[in-house]
């Protein structure tokens, strides 16, 4: 006799989305290509933001290139690391919108910036 396997639906529901997962990962070939759906050109660089009591952060800025529109863009990305954690978030840009970030960020680093009162 045949036996059939009984599902119920939160395992056809996660098996789905773990299909979903795998099959973009594969798709834009890699993890990180998936996370921005688009290919990294190039890693520009990395900054260490900090580190305190274990716990580092740091920036990793892209030249990304999109698959369907071949269109350039920036990817910035945000990593966290501490003891047993991991955290990473990722930022896409346009072009202008990377320059306007750049500008404020020499202002800021000038300190010439007027205080409200």
């Amino acid at each position: 006799m045949i036996e059939f396997i009984e599902l119920n639906w939160f395992e056809i529901i996660a098996a789905g989305i773990v299909m979903y997962i795998f099959f973009n990962i594969f798709k834009h070939g890699g993890y990180k290509n998936s996370l921005y759906g688009a290919k990294q050109r190039l890693e520009l660089g990395r900054v260490v933001a900090r580190k305190k009591f274990g716990v580092s952060a740091s920036m990793v800025v892209h030249s990304m290139r999109n698959f369907e529109t071949g269109e350039d863009f920036v990817g910035l990305e945000l990593r966290q690391k501490a003891w047993l954690s991991f955290s990473m978030q990722v930022f896409d840009m346009s072009p202008a919108d990377a320059r306007e970030l750049a500008e404020l960020l020499a202002q800021a680093a000038e300190g010439n910036i007027e205080l409200l009162p």
